[in-house]
Formats: structure tokens, C-alpha cells, sequence
């Protein structure tokens, strides 16, 4: 199949498709966006992609249904990330592992209690914070957290950090243990990488007229 643009399957609020979709956005890679309604997933997203989760990035030659694998397929394009030495890459895989895991299970179940029996959410919502906090220590920089560059660290934590805020952001707000961290996300949400991948579309259909993304200026 030959495609004119790539076709990005994503959703609006979703973590992993945030972090594909700044990706994409700061790489100036132009695509067809096609906004997923979770509830109701096209049979074109999972003809493609079987699990059907978003983001699903369809190029001519395969199919990218990782947001990391979307994130360093932008990077072969324009390597436009900073990995400032071997050693801080190596702490940047370390800490978006974490995140990915630890860092997410939690989170889903401090969001979604309902879900997880025989939990207690102000648990997991603890062991969130303290991940953080062991982050929060460990970056001094500003306003990204390797400093005036963003960061591949930026794009694969910050939305999740978002998303944790979001579920009590008066709490989260008032938090004094993790002042580097909540300054940096201040920055990362009124920032114009995040700004611009944050526009609200129409659940995508077959025959709708092609959305492309990042819109031209």
C-alpha cells in the first residue's frame, strides 16, 4: 500500500498517543490524523493492528503500534532529541522503563479504582508520587529536565505525569516534596509542542474528509 502521508491512529487524551504525537509534531512529519474513540474502534484500526490501542502510526512500507517505536522512527527522520551523553541515555531508558511500568500500573489503578480489587487507590497513588520523587532529585535543569532543550525524558514521562496530576490536581498542586518536577510540567503544559498536539477532533470515519497533522501555519 502507498501511502501520501502516513496515517496516525490516535486519541486525544491518551498518554502514549501525546508523546507520539509531539513527536511527530516537532519533526514536522505531516500525517492524516485519525481521532479513535476508544469505545467504538474502527475496524480499519484493528485490521491494521490487532491489539487496537492507540497510537498506530501506518506507514507505506509497515505498521508502528508503539509510541516509542513512533518516537524513534521520527528521530531516524530528524534526530531532533537530546540525549546529552551515553551515560544520561542510559538513565533516559532506565527512567521511561520505570514509567512505562511501575509508574503506569500504578497510575491505572489510583485512576480506575474500581478496576483493581483489594487495592487501595491513596496507595498507588503513593508509589506514583514516590517514582516521581525520585526523579524530582535528580533534575536541576530547566525549563525541560536535561535543561533548554526538550528531551526524549520530557516526551515519554511528562504526559503521564500529566495524567496523574489530572486526577486531583488541587492535591497535586499543593505538593512541596517534588518542586522540579511541577515546574517543569507547568512548562511542558503551557509549552507550543504541547499546545499544538492538543486540538479536539471528530471521532474519525471512513469517507470523513482527511484531517491533516500538524496543521499548517
Amino acid at each position: 500500500m502507498i501511502l501520501e502521508v502516513p496515517i496516525l491512529y490516535s486519541f486525544r487524551r491518551c498518554p502514549y498517543a501525546i508523546r507520539a504525537r509531539m513527536a511527530l509534531s516537532i519533526a514536522g512529519i505531516r500525517c492524516e490524523l485519525r481521532e479513535v474513540v476508544l469505545s467504538d474502534k474502527p475496524s480499519e484500526l484493528i485490521d491494521i493492528s490487532p491489539k487496537a490501542t492507540v497510537p498506530v502510526l501506518c506507514l507505506s512500507e509497515r505498521v508502528i503500534d508503539e509510541s516509542l517505536d513512533i518516537i524513534e522512527w521520527t528521530r531516524l527522520k530528524d534526530d531532533y532529541l537530546l540525549l546529552p551523553s551515553e551515560k544520561l541515555n542510559t538513565q533516559t531508558l532506565e527512567l521511561i522503563s520505570i514509567f512505562d511500568n511501575q509508574f503506569k500500573l500504578n497510575l491505572d489503578r489510583y485512576k480506575y479504582p474500581n478496576l483493581s480489587l483489594n487495592q487501595d487507590p491513596l496507595e498507588n497513588r503513593e508509589a506514583c508520587l514516590d517514582l516521581i520523587k525520585n526523579v524530582d532529585e535528580l533534575f536541576l535543569a530547566e525549563p525541560w529536565l536535561y535543561g533548554k532543550n526538550i528531551s526524549l525524558l520530557d516526551l515519554a514521562i511528562l504526559p503521564f505525569i500529566r495524567q496523574f496530576r489530572n486526577i486531583d490536581t488541587e492535591w497535586f498542586d499543593q505538593l512541596n516534596e517534588i518542586p522540579n518536577i511541577r515546574k517543569c510540567l507547568n512548562y511542558f503544559m503551557q509549552s507550543k509542542e504541547f499546545l499544538s498536539v492538543m486540538g479536539k477532533y471528530d471521532q474519525w470515519q471512513l469517507g470523513n474528509t482527511p484531517v491533516y497533522f500538524p496543521q499548517s501555519n
